[in-house]
């Protein structure tokens, strides 16, 4: 796989994983296709395999172009002080991965298919795990779950909050309420534990 060294390749490399986010949120991780990658980013069907060998390694790109910028919108709710409590934190990071998963062109379908689609499957369960061991490190640190616990609790957290916030995808005219209802049973999870 080509990595790009000049700001022109670089460029079209993101095009094309734009091109895949567009395809992703209109047609659907089945209608990912080289060709129809190509088409979407204007280029020809060579140019994306200088890039990327197959669908399954333009899907990892994206992947990890999402996993950087989830990072980076869950930041300001895991960097908040360790006075404030567990429960808040709860909140402002479901609220902004809510937010992420539900406007993020593609990243809805991409998730899901990590979690059914054999060759993503492996890449999902990393990033899931990357993600609990953060989370489980501000919950942790806030005294909300003893350390052996930490990373297990903030798992499941993710995964039951993607479950309820993936239900908001087919409901958009329910999505503040489901928002909602998964930071209360974050919270209450949380408490029970």
């Amino acid at each position: 796989m080509r990595q790009p060294k000049q700001r022109r390749a670089t460029q079209r490399r993101e095009s094309i994983l734009d091109a895949a986010a567009e395809l992703l949120a209109t047609v659907g991780y089945e209608g990912v296709t080289t060709n129809a990658l190509a088409r979407q980013a204007g280029a020809s069907i060579g140019t994306v395999y200088q890039y990327f060998p197959n669908k399954e390694a333009v899907l990892e790109a994206l992947l990890e172009r999402y996993r950087v910028r989830l990072a980076e919108a869950l930041l300001p709710p895991l960097s908040q002080p360790a006075e404030v409590e567990a429960q808040i934190v709860l909140a402002g990071v479901i609220r902004a991965f809510a937010n992420f998963y539900l406007e993020e062109p593609g990243y809805a379908q991409l998730w899901l298919g990590t979690q059914l689609v054999g060759p993503l499957r492996e890449a999902g369960a990393a990033w899931g795990s990357s993600f609990a061991e953060l989370f489980g490190a501000a919950l942790q640190a806030r005294g909300a779950v003893e350390p052996a616990r930490a990373e297990l609790v903030a798992a499941v957290l993710v995964h039951a909050v993607s479950a309820v916030v993936s239900a908001a995808v087919s409901e958009p005219s329910r999505r503040d309420e489901l928002v909602d209802e998964a930071v209360r049973l974050a919270q209450a999870y949380l408490r029970a534990g």
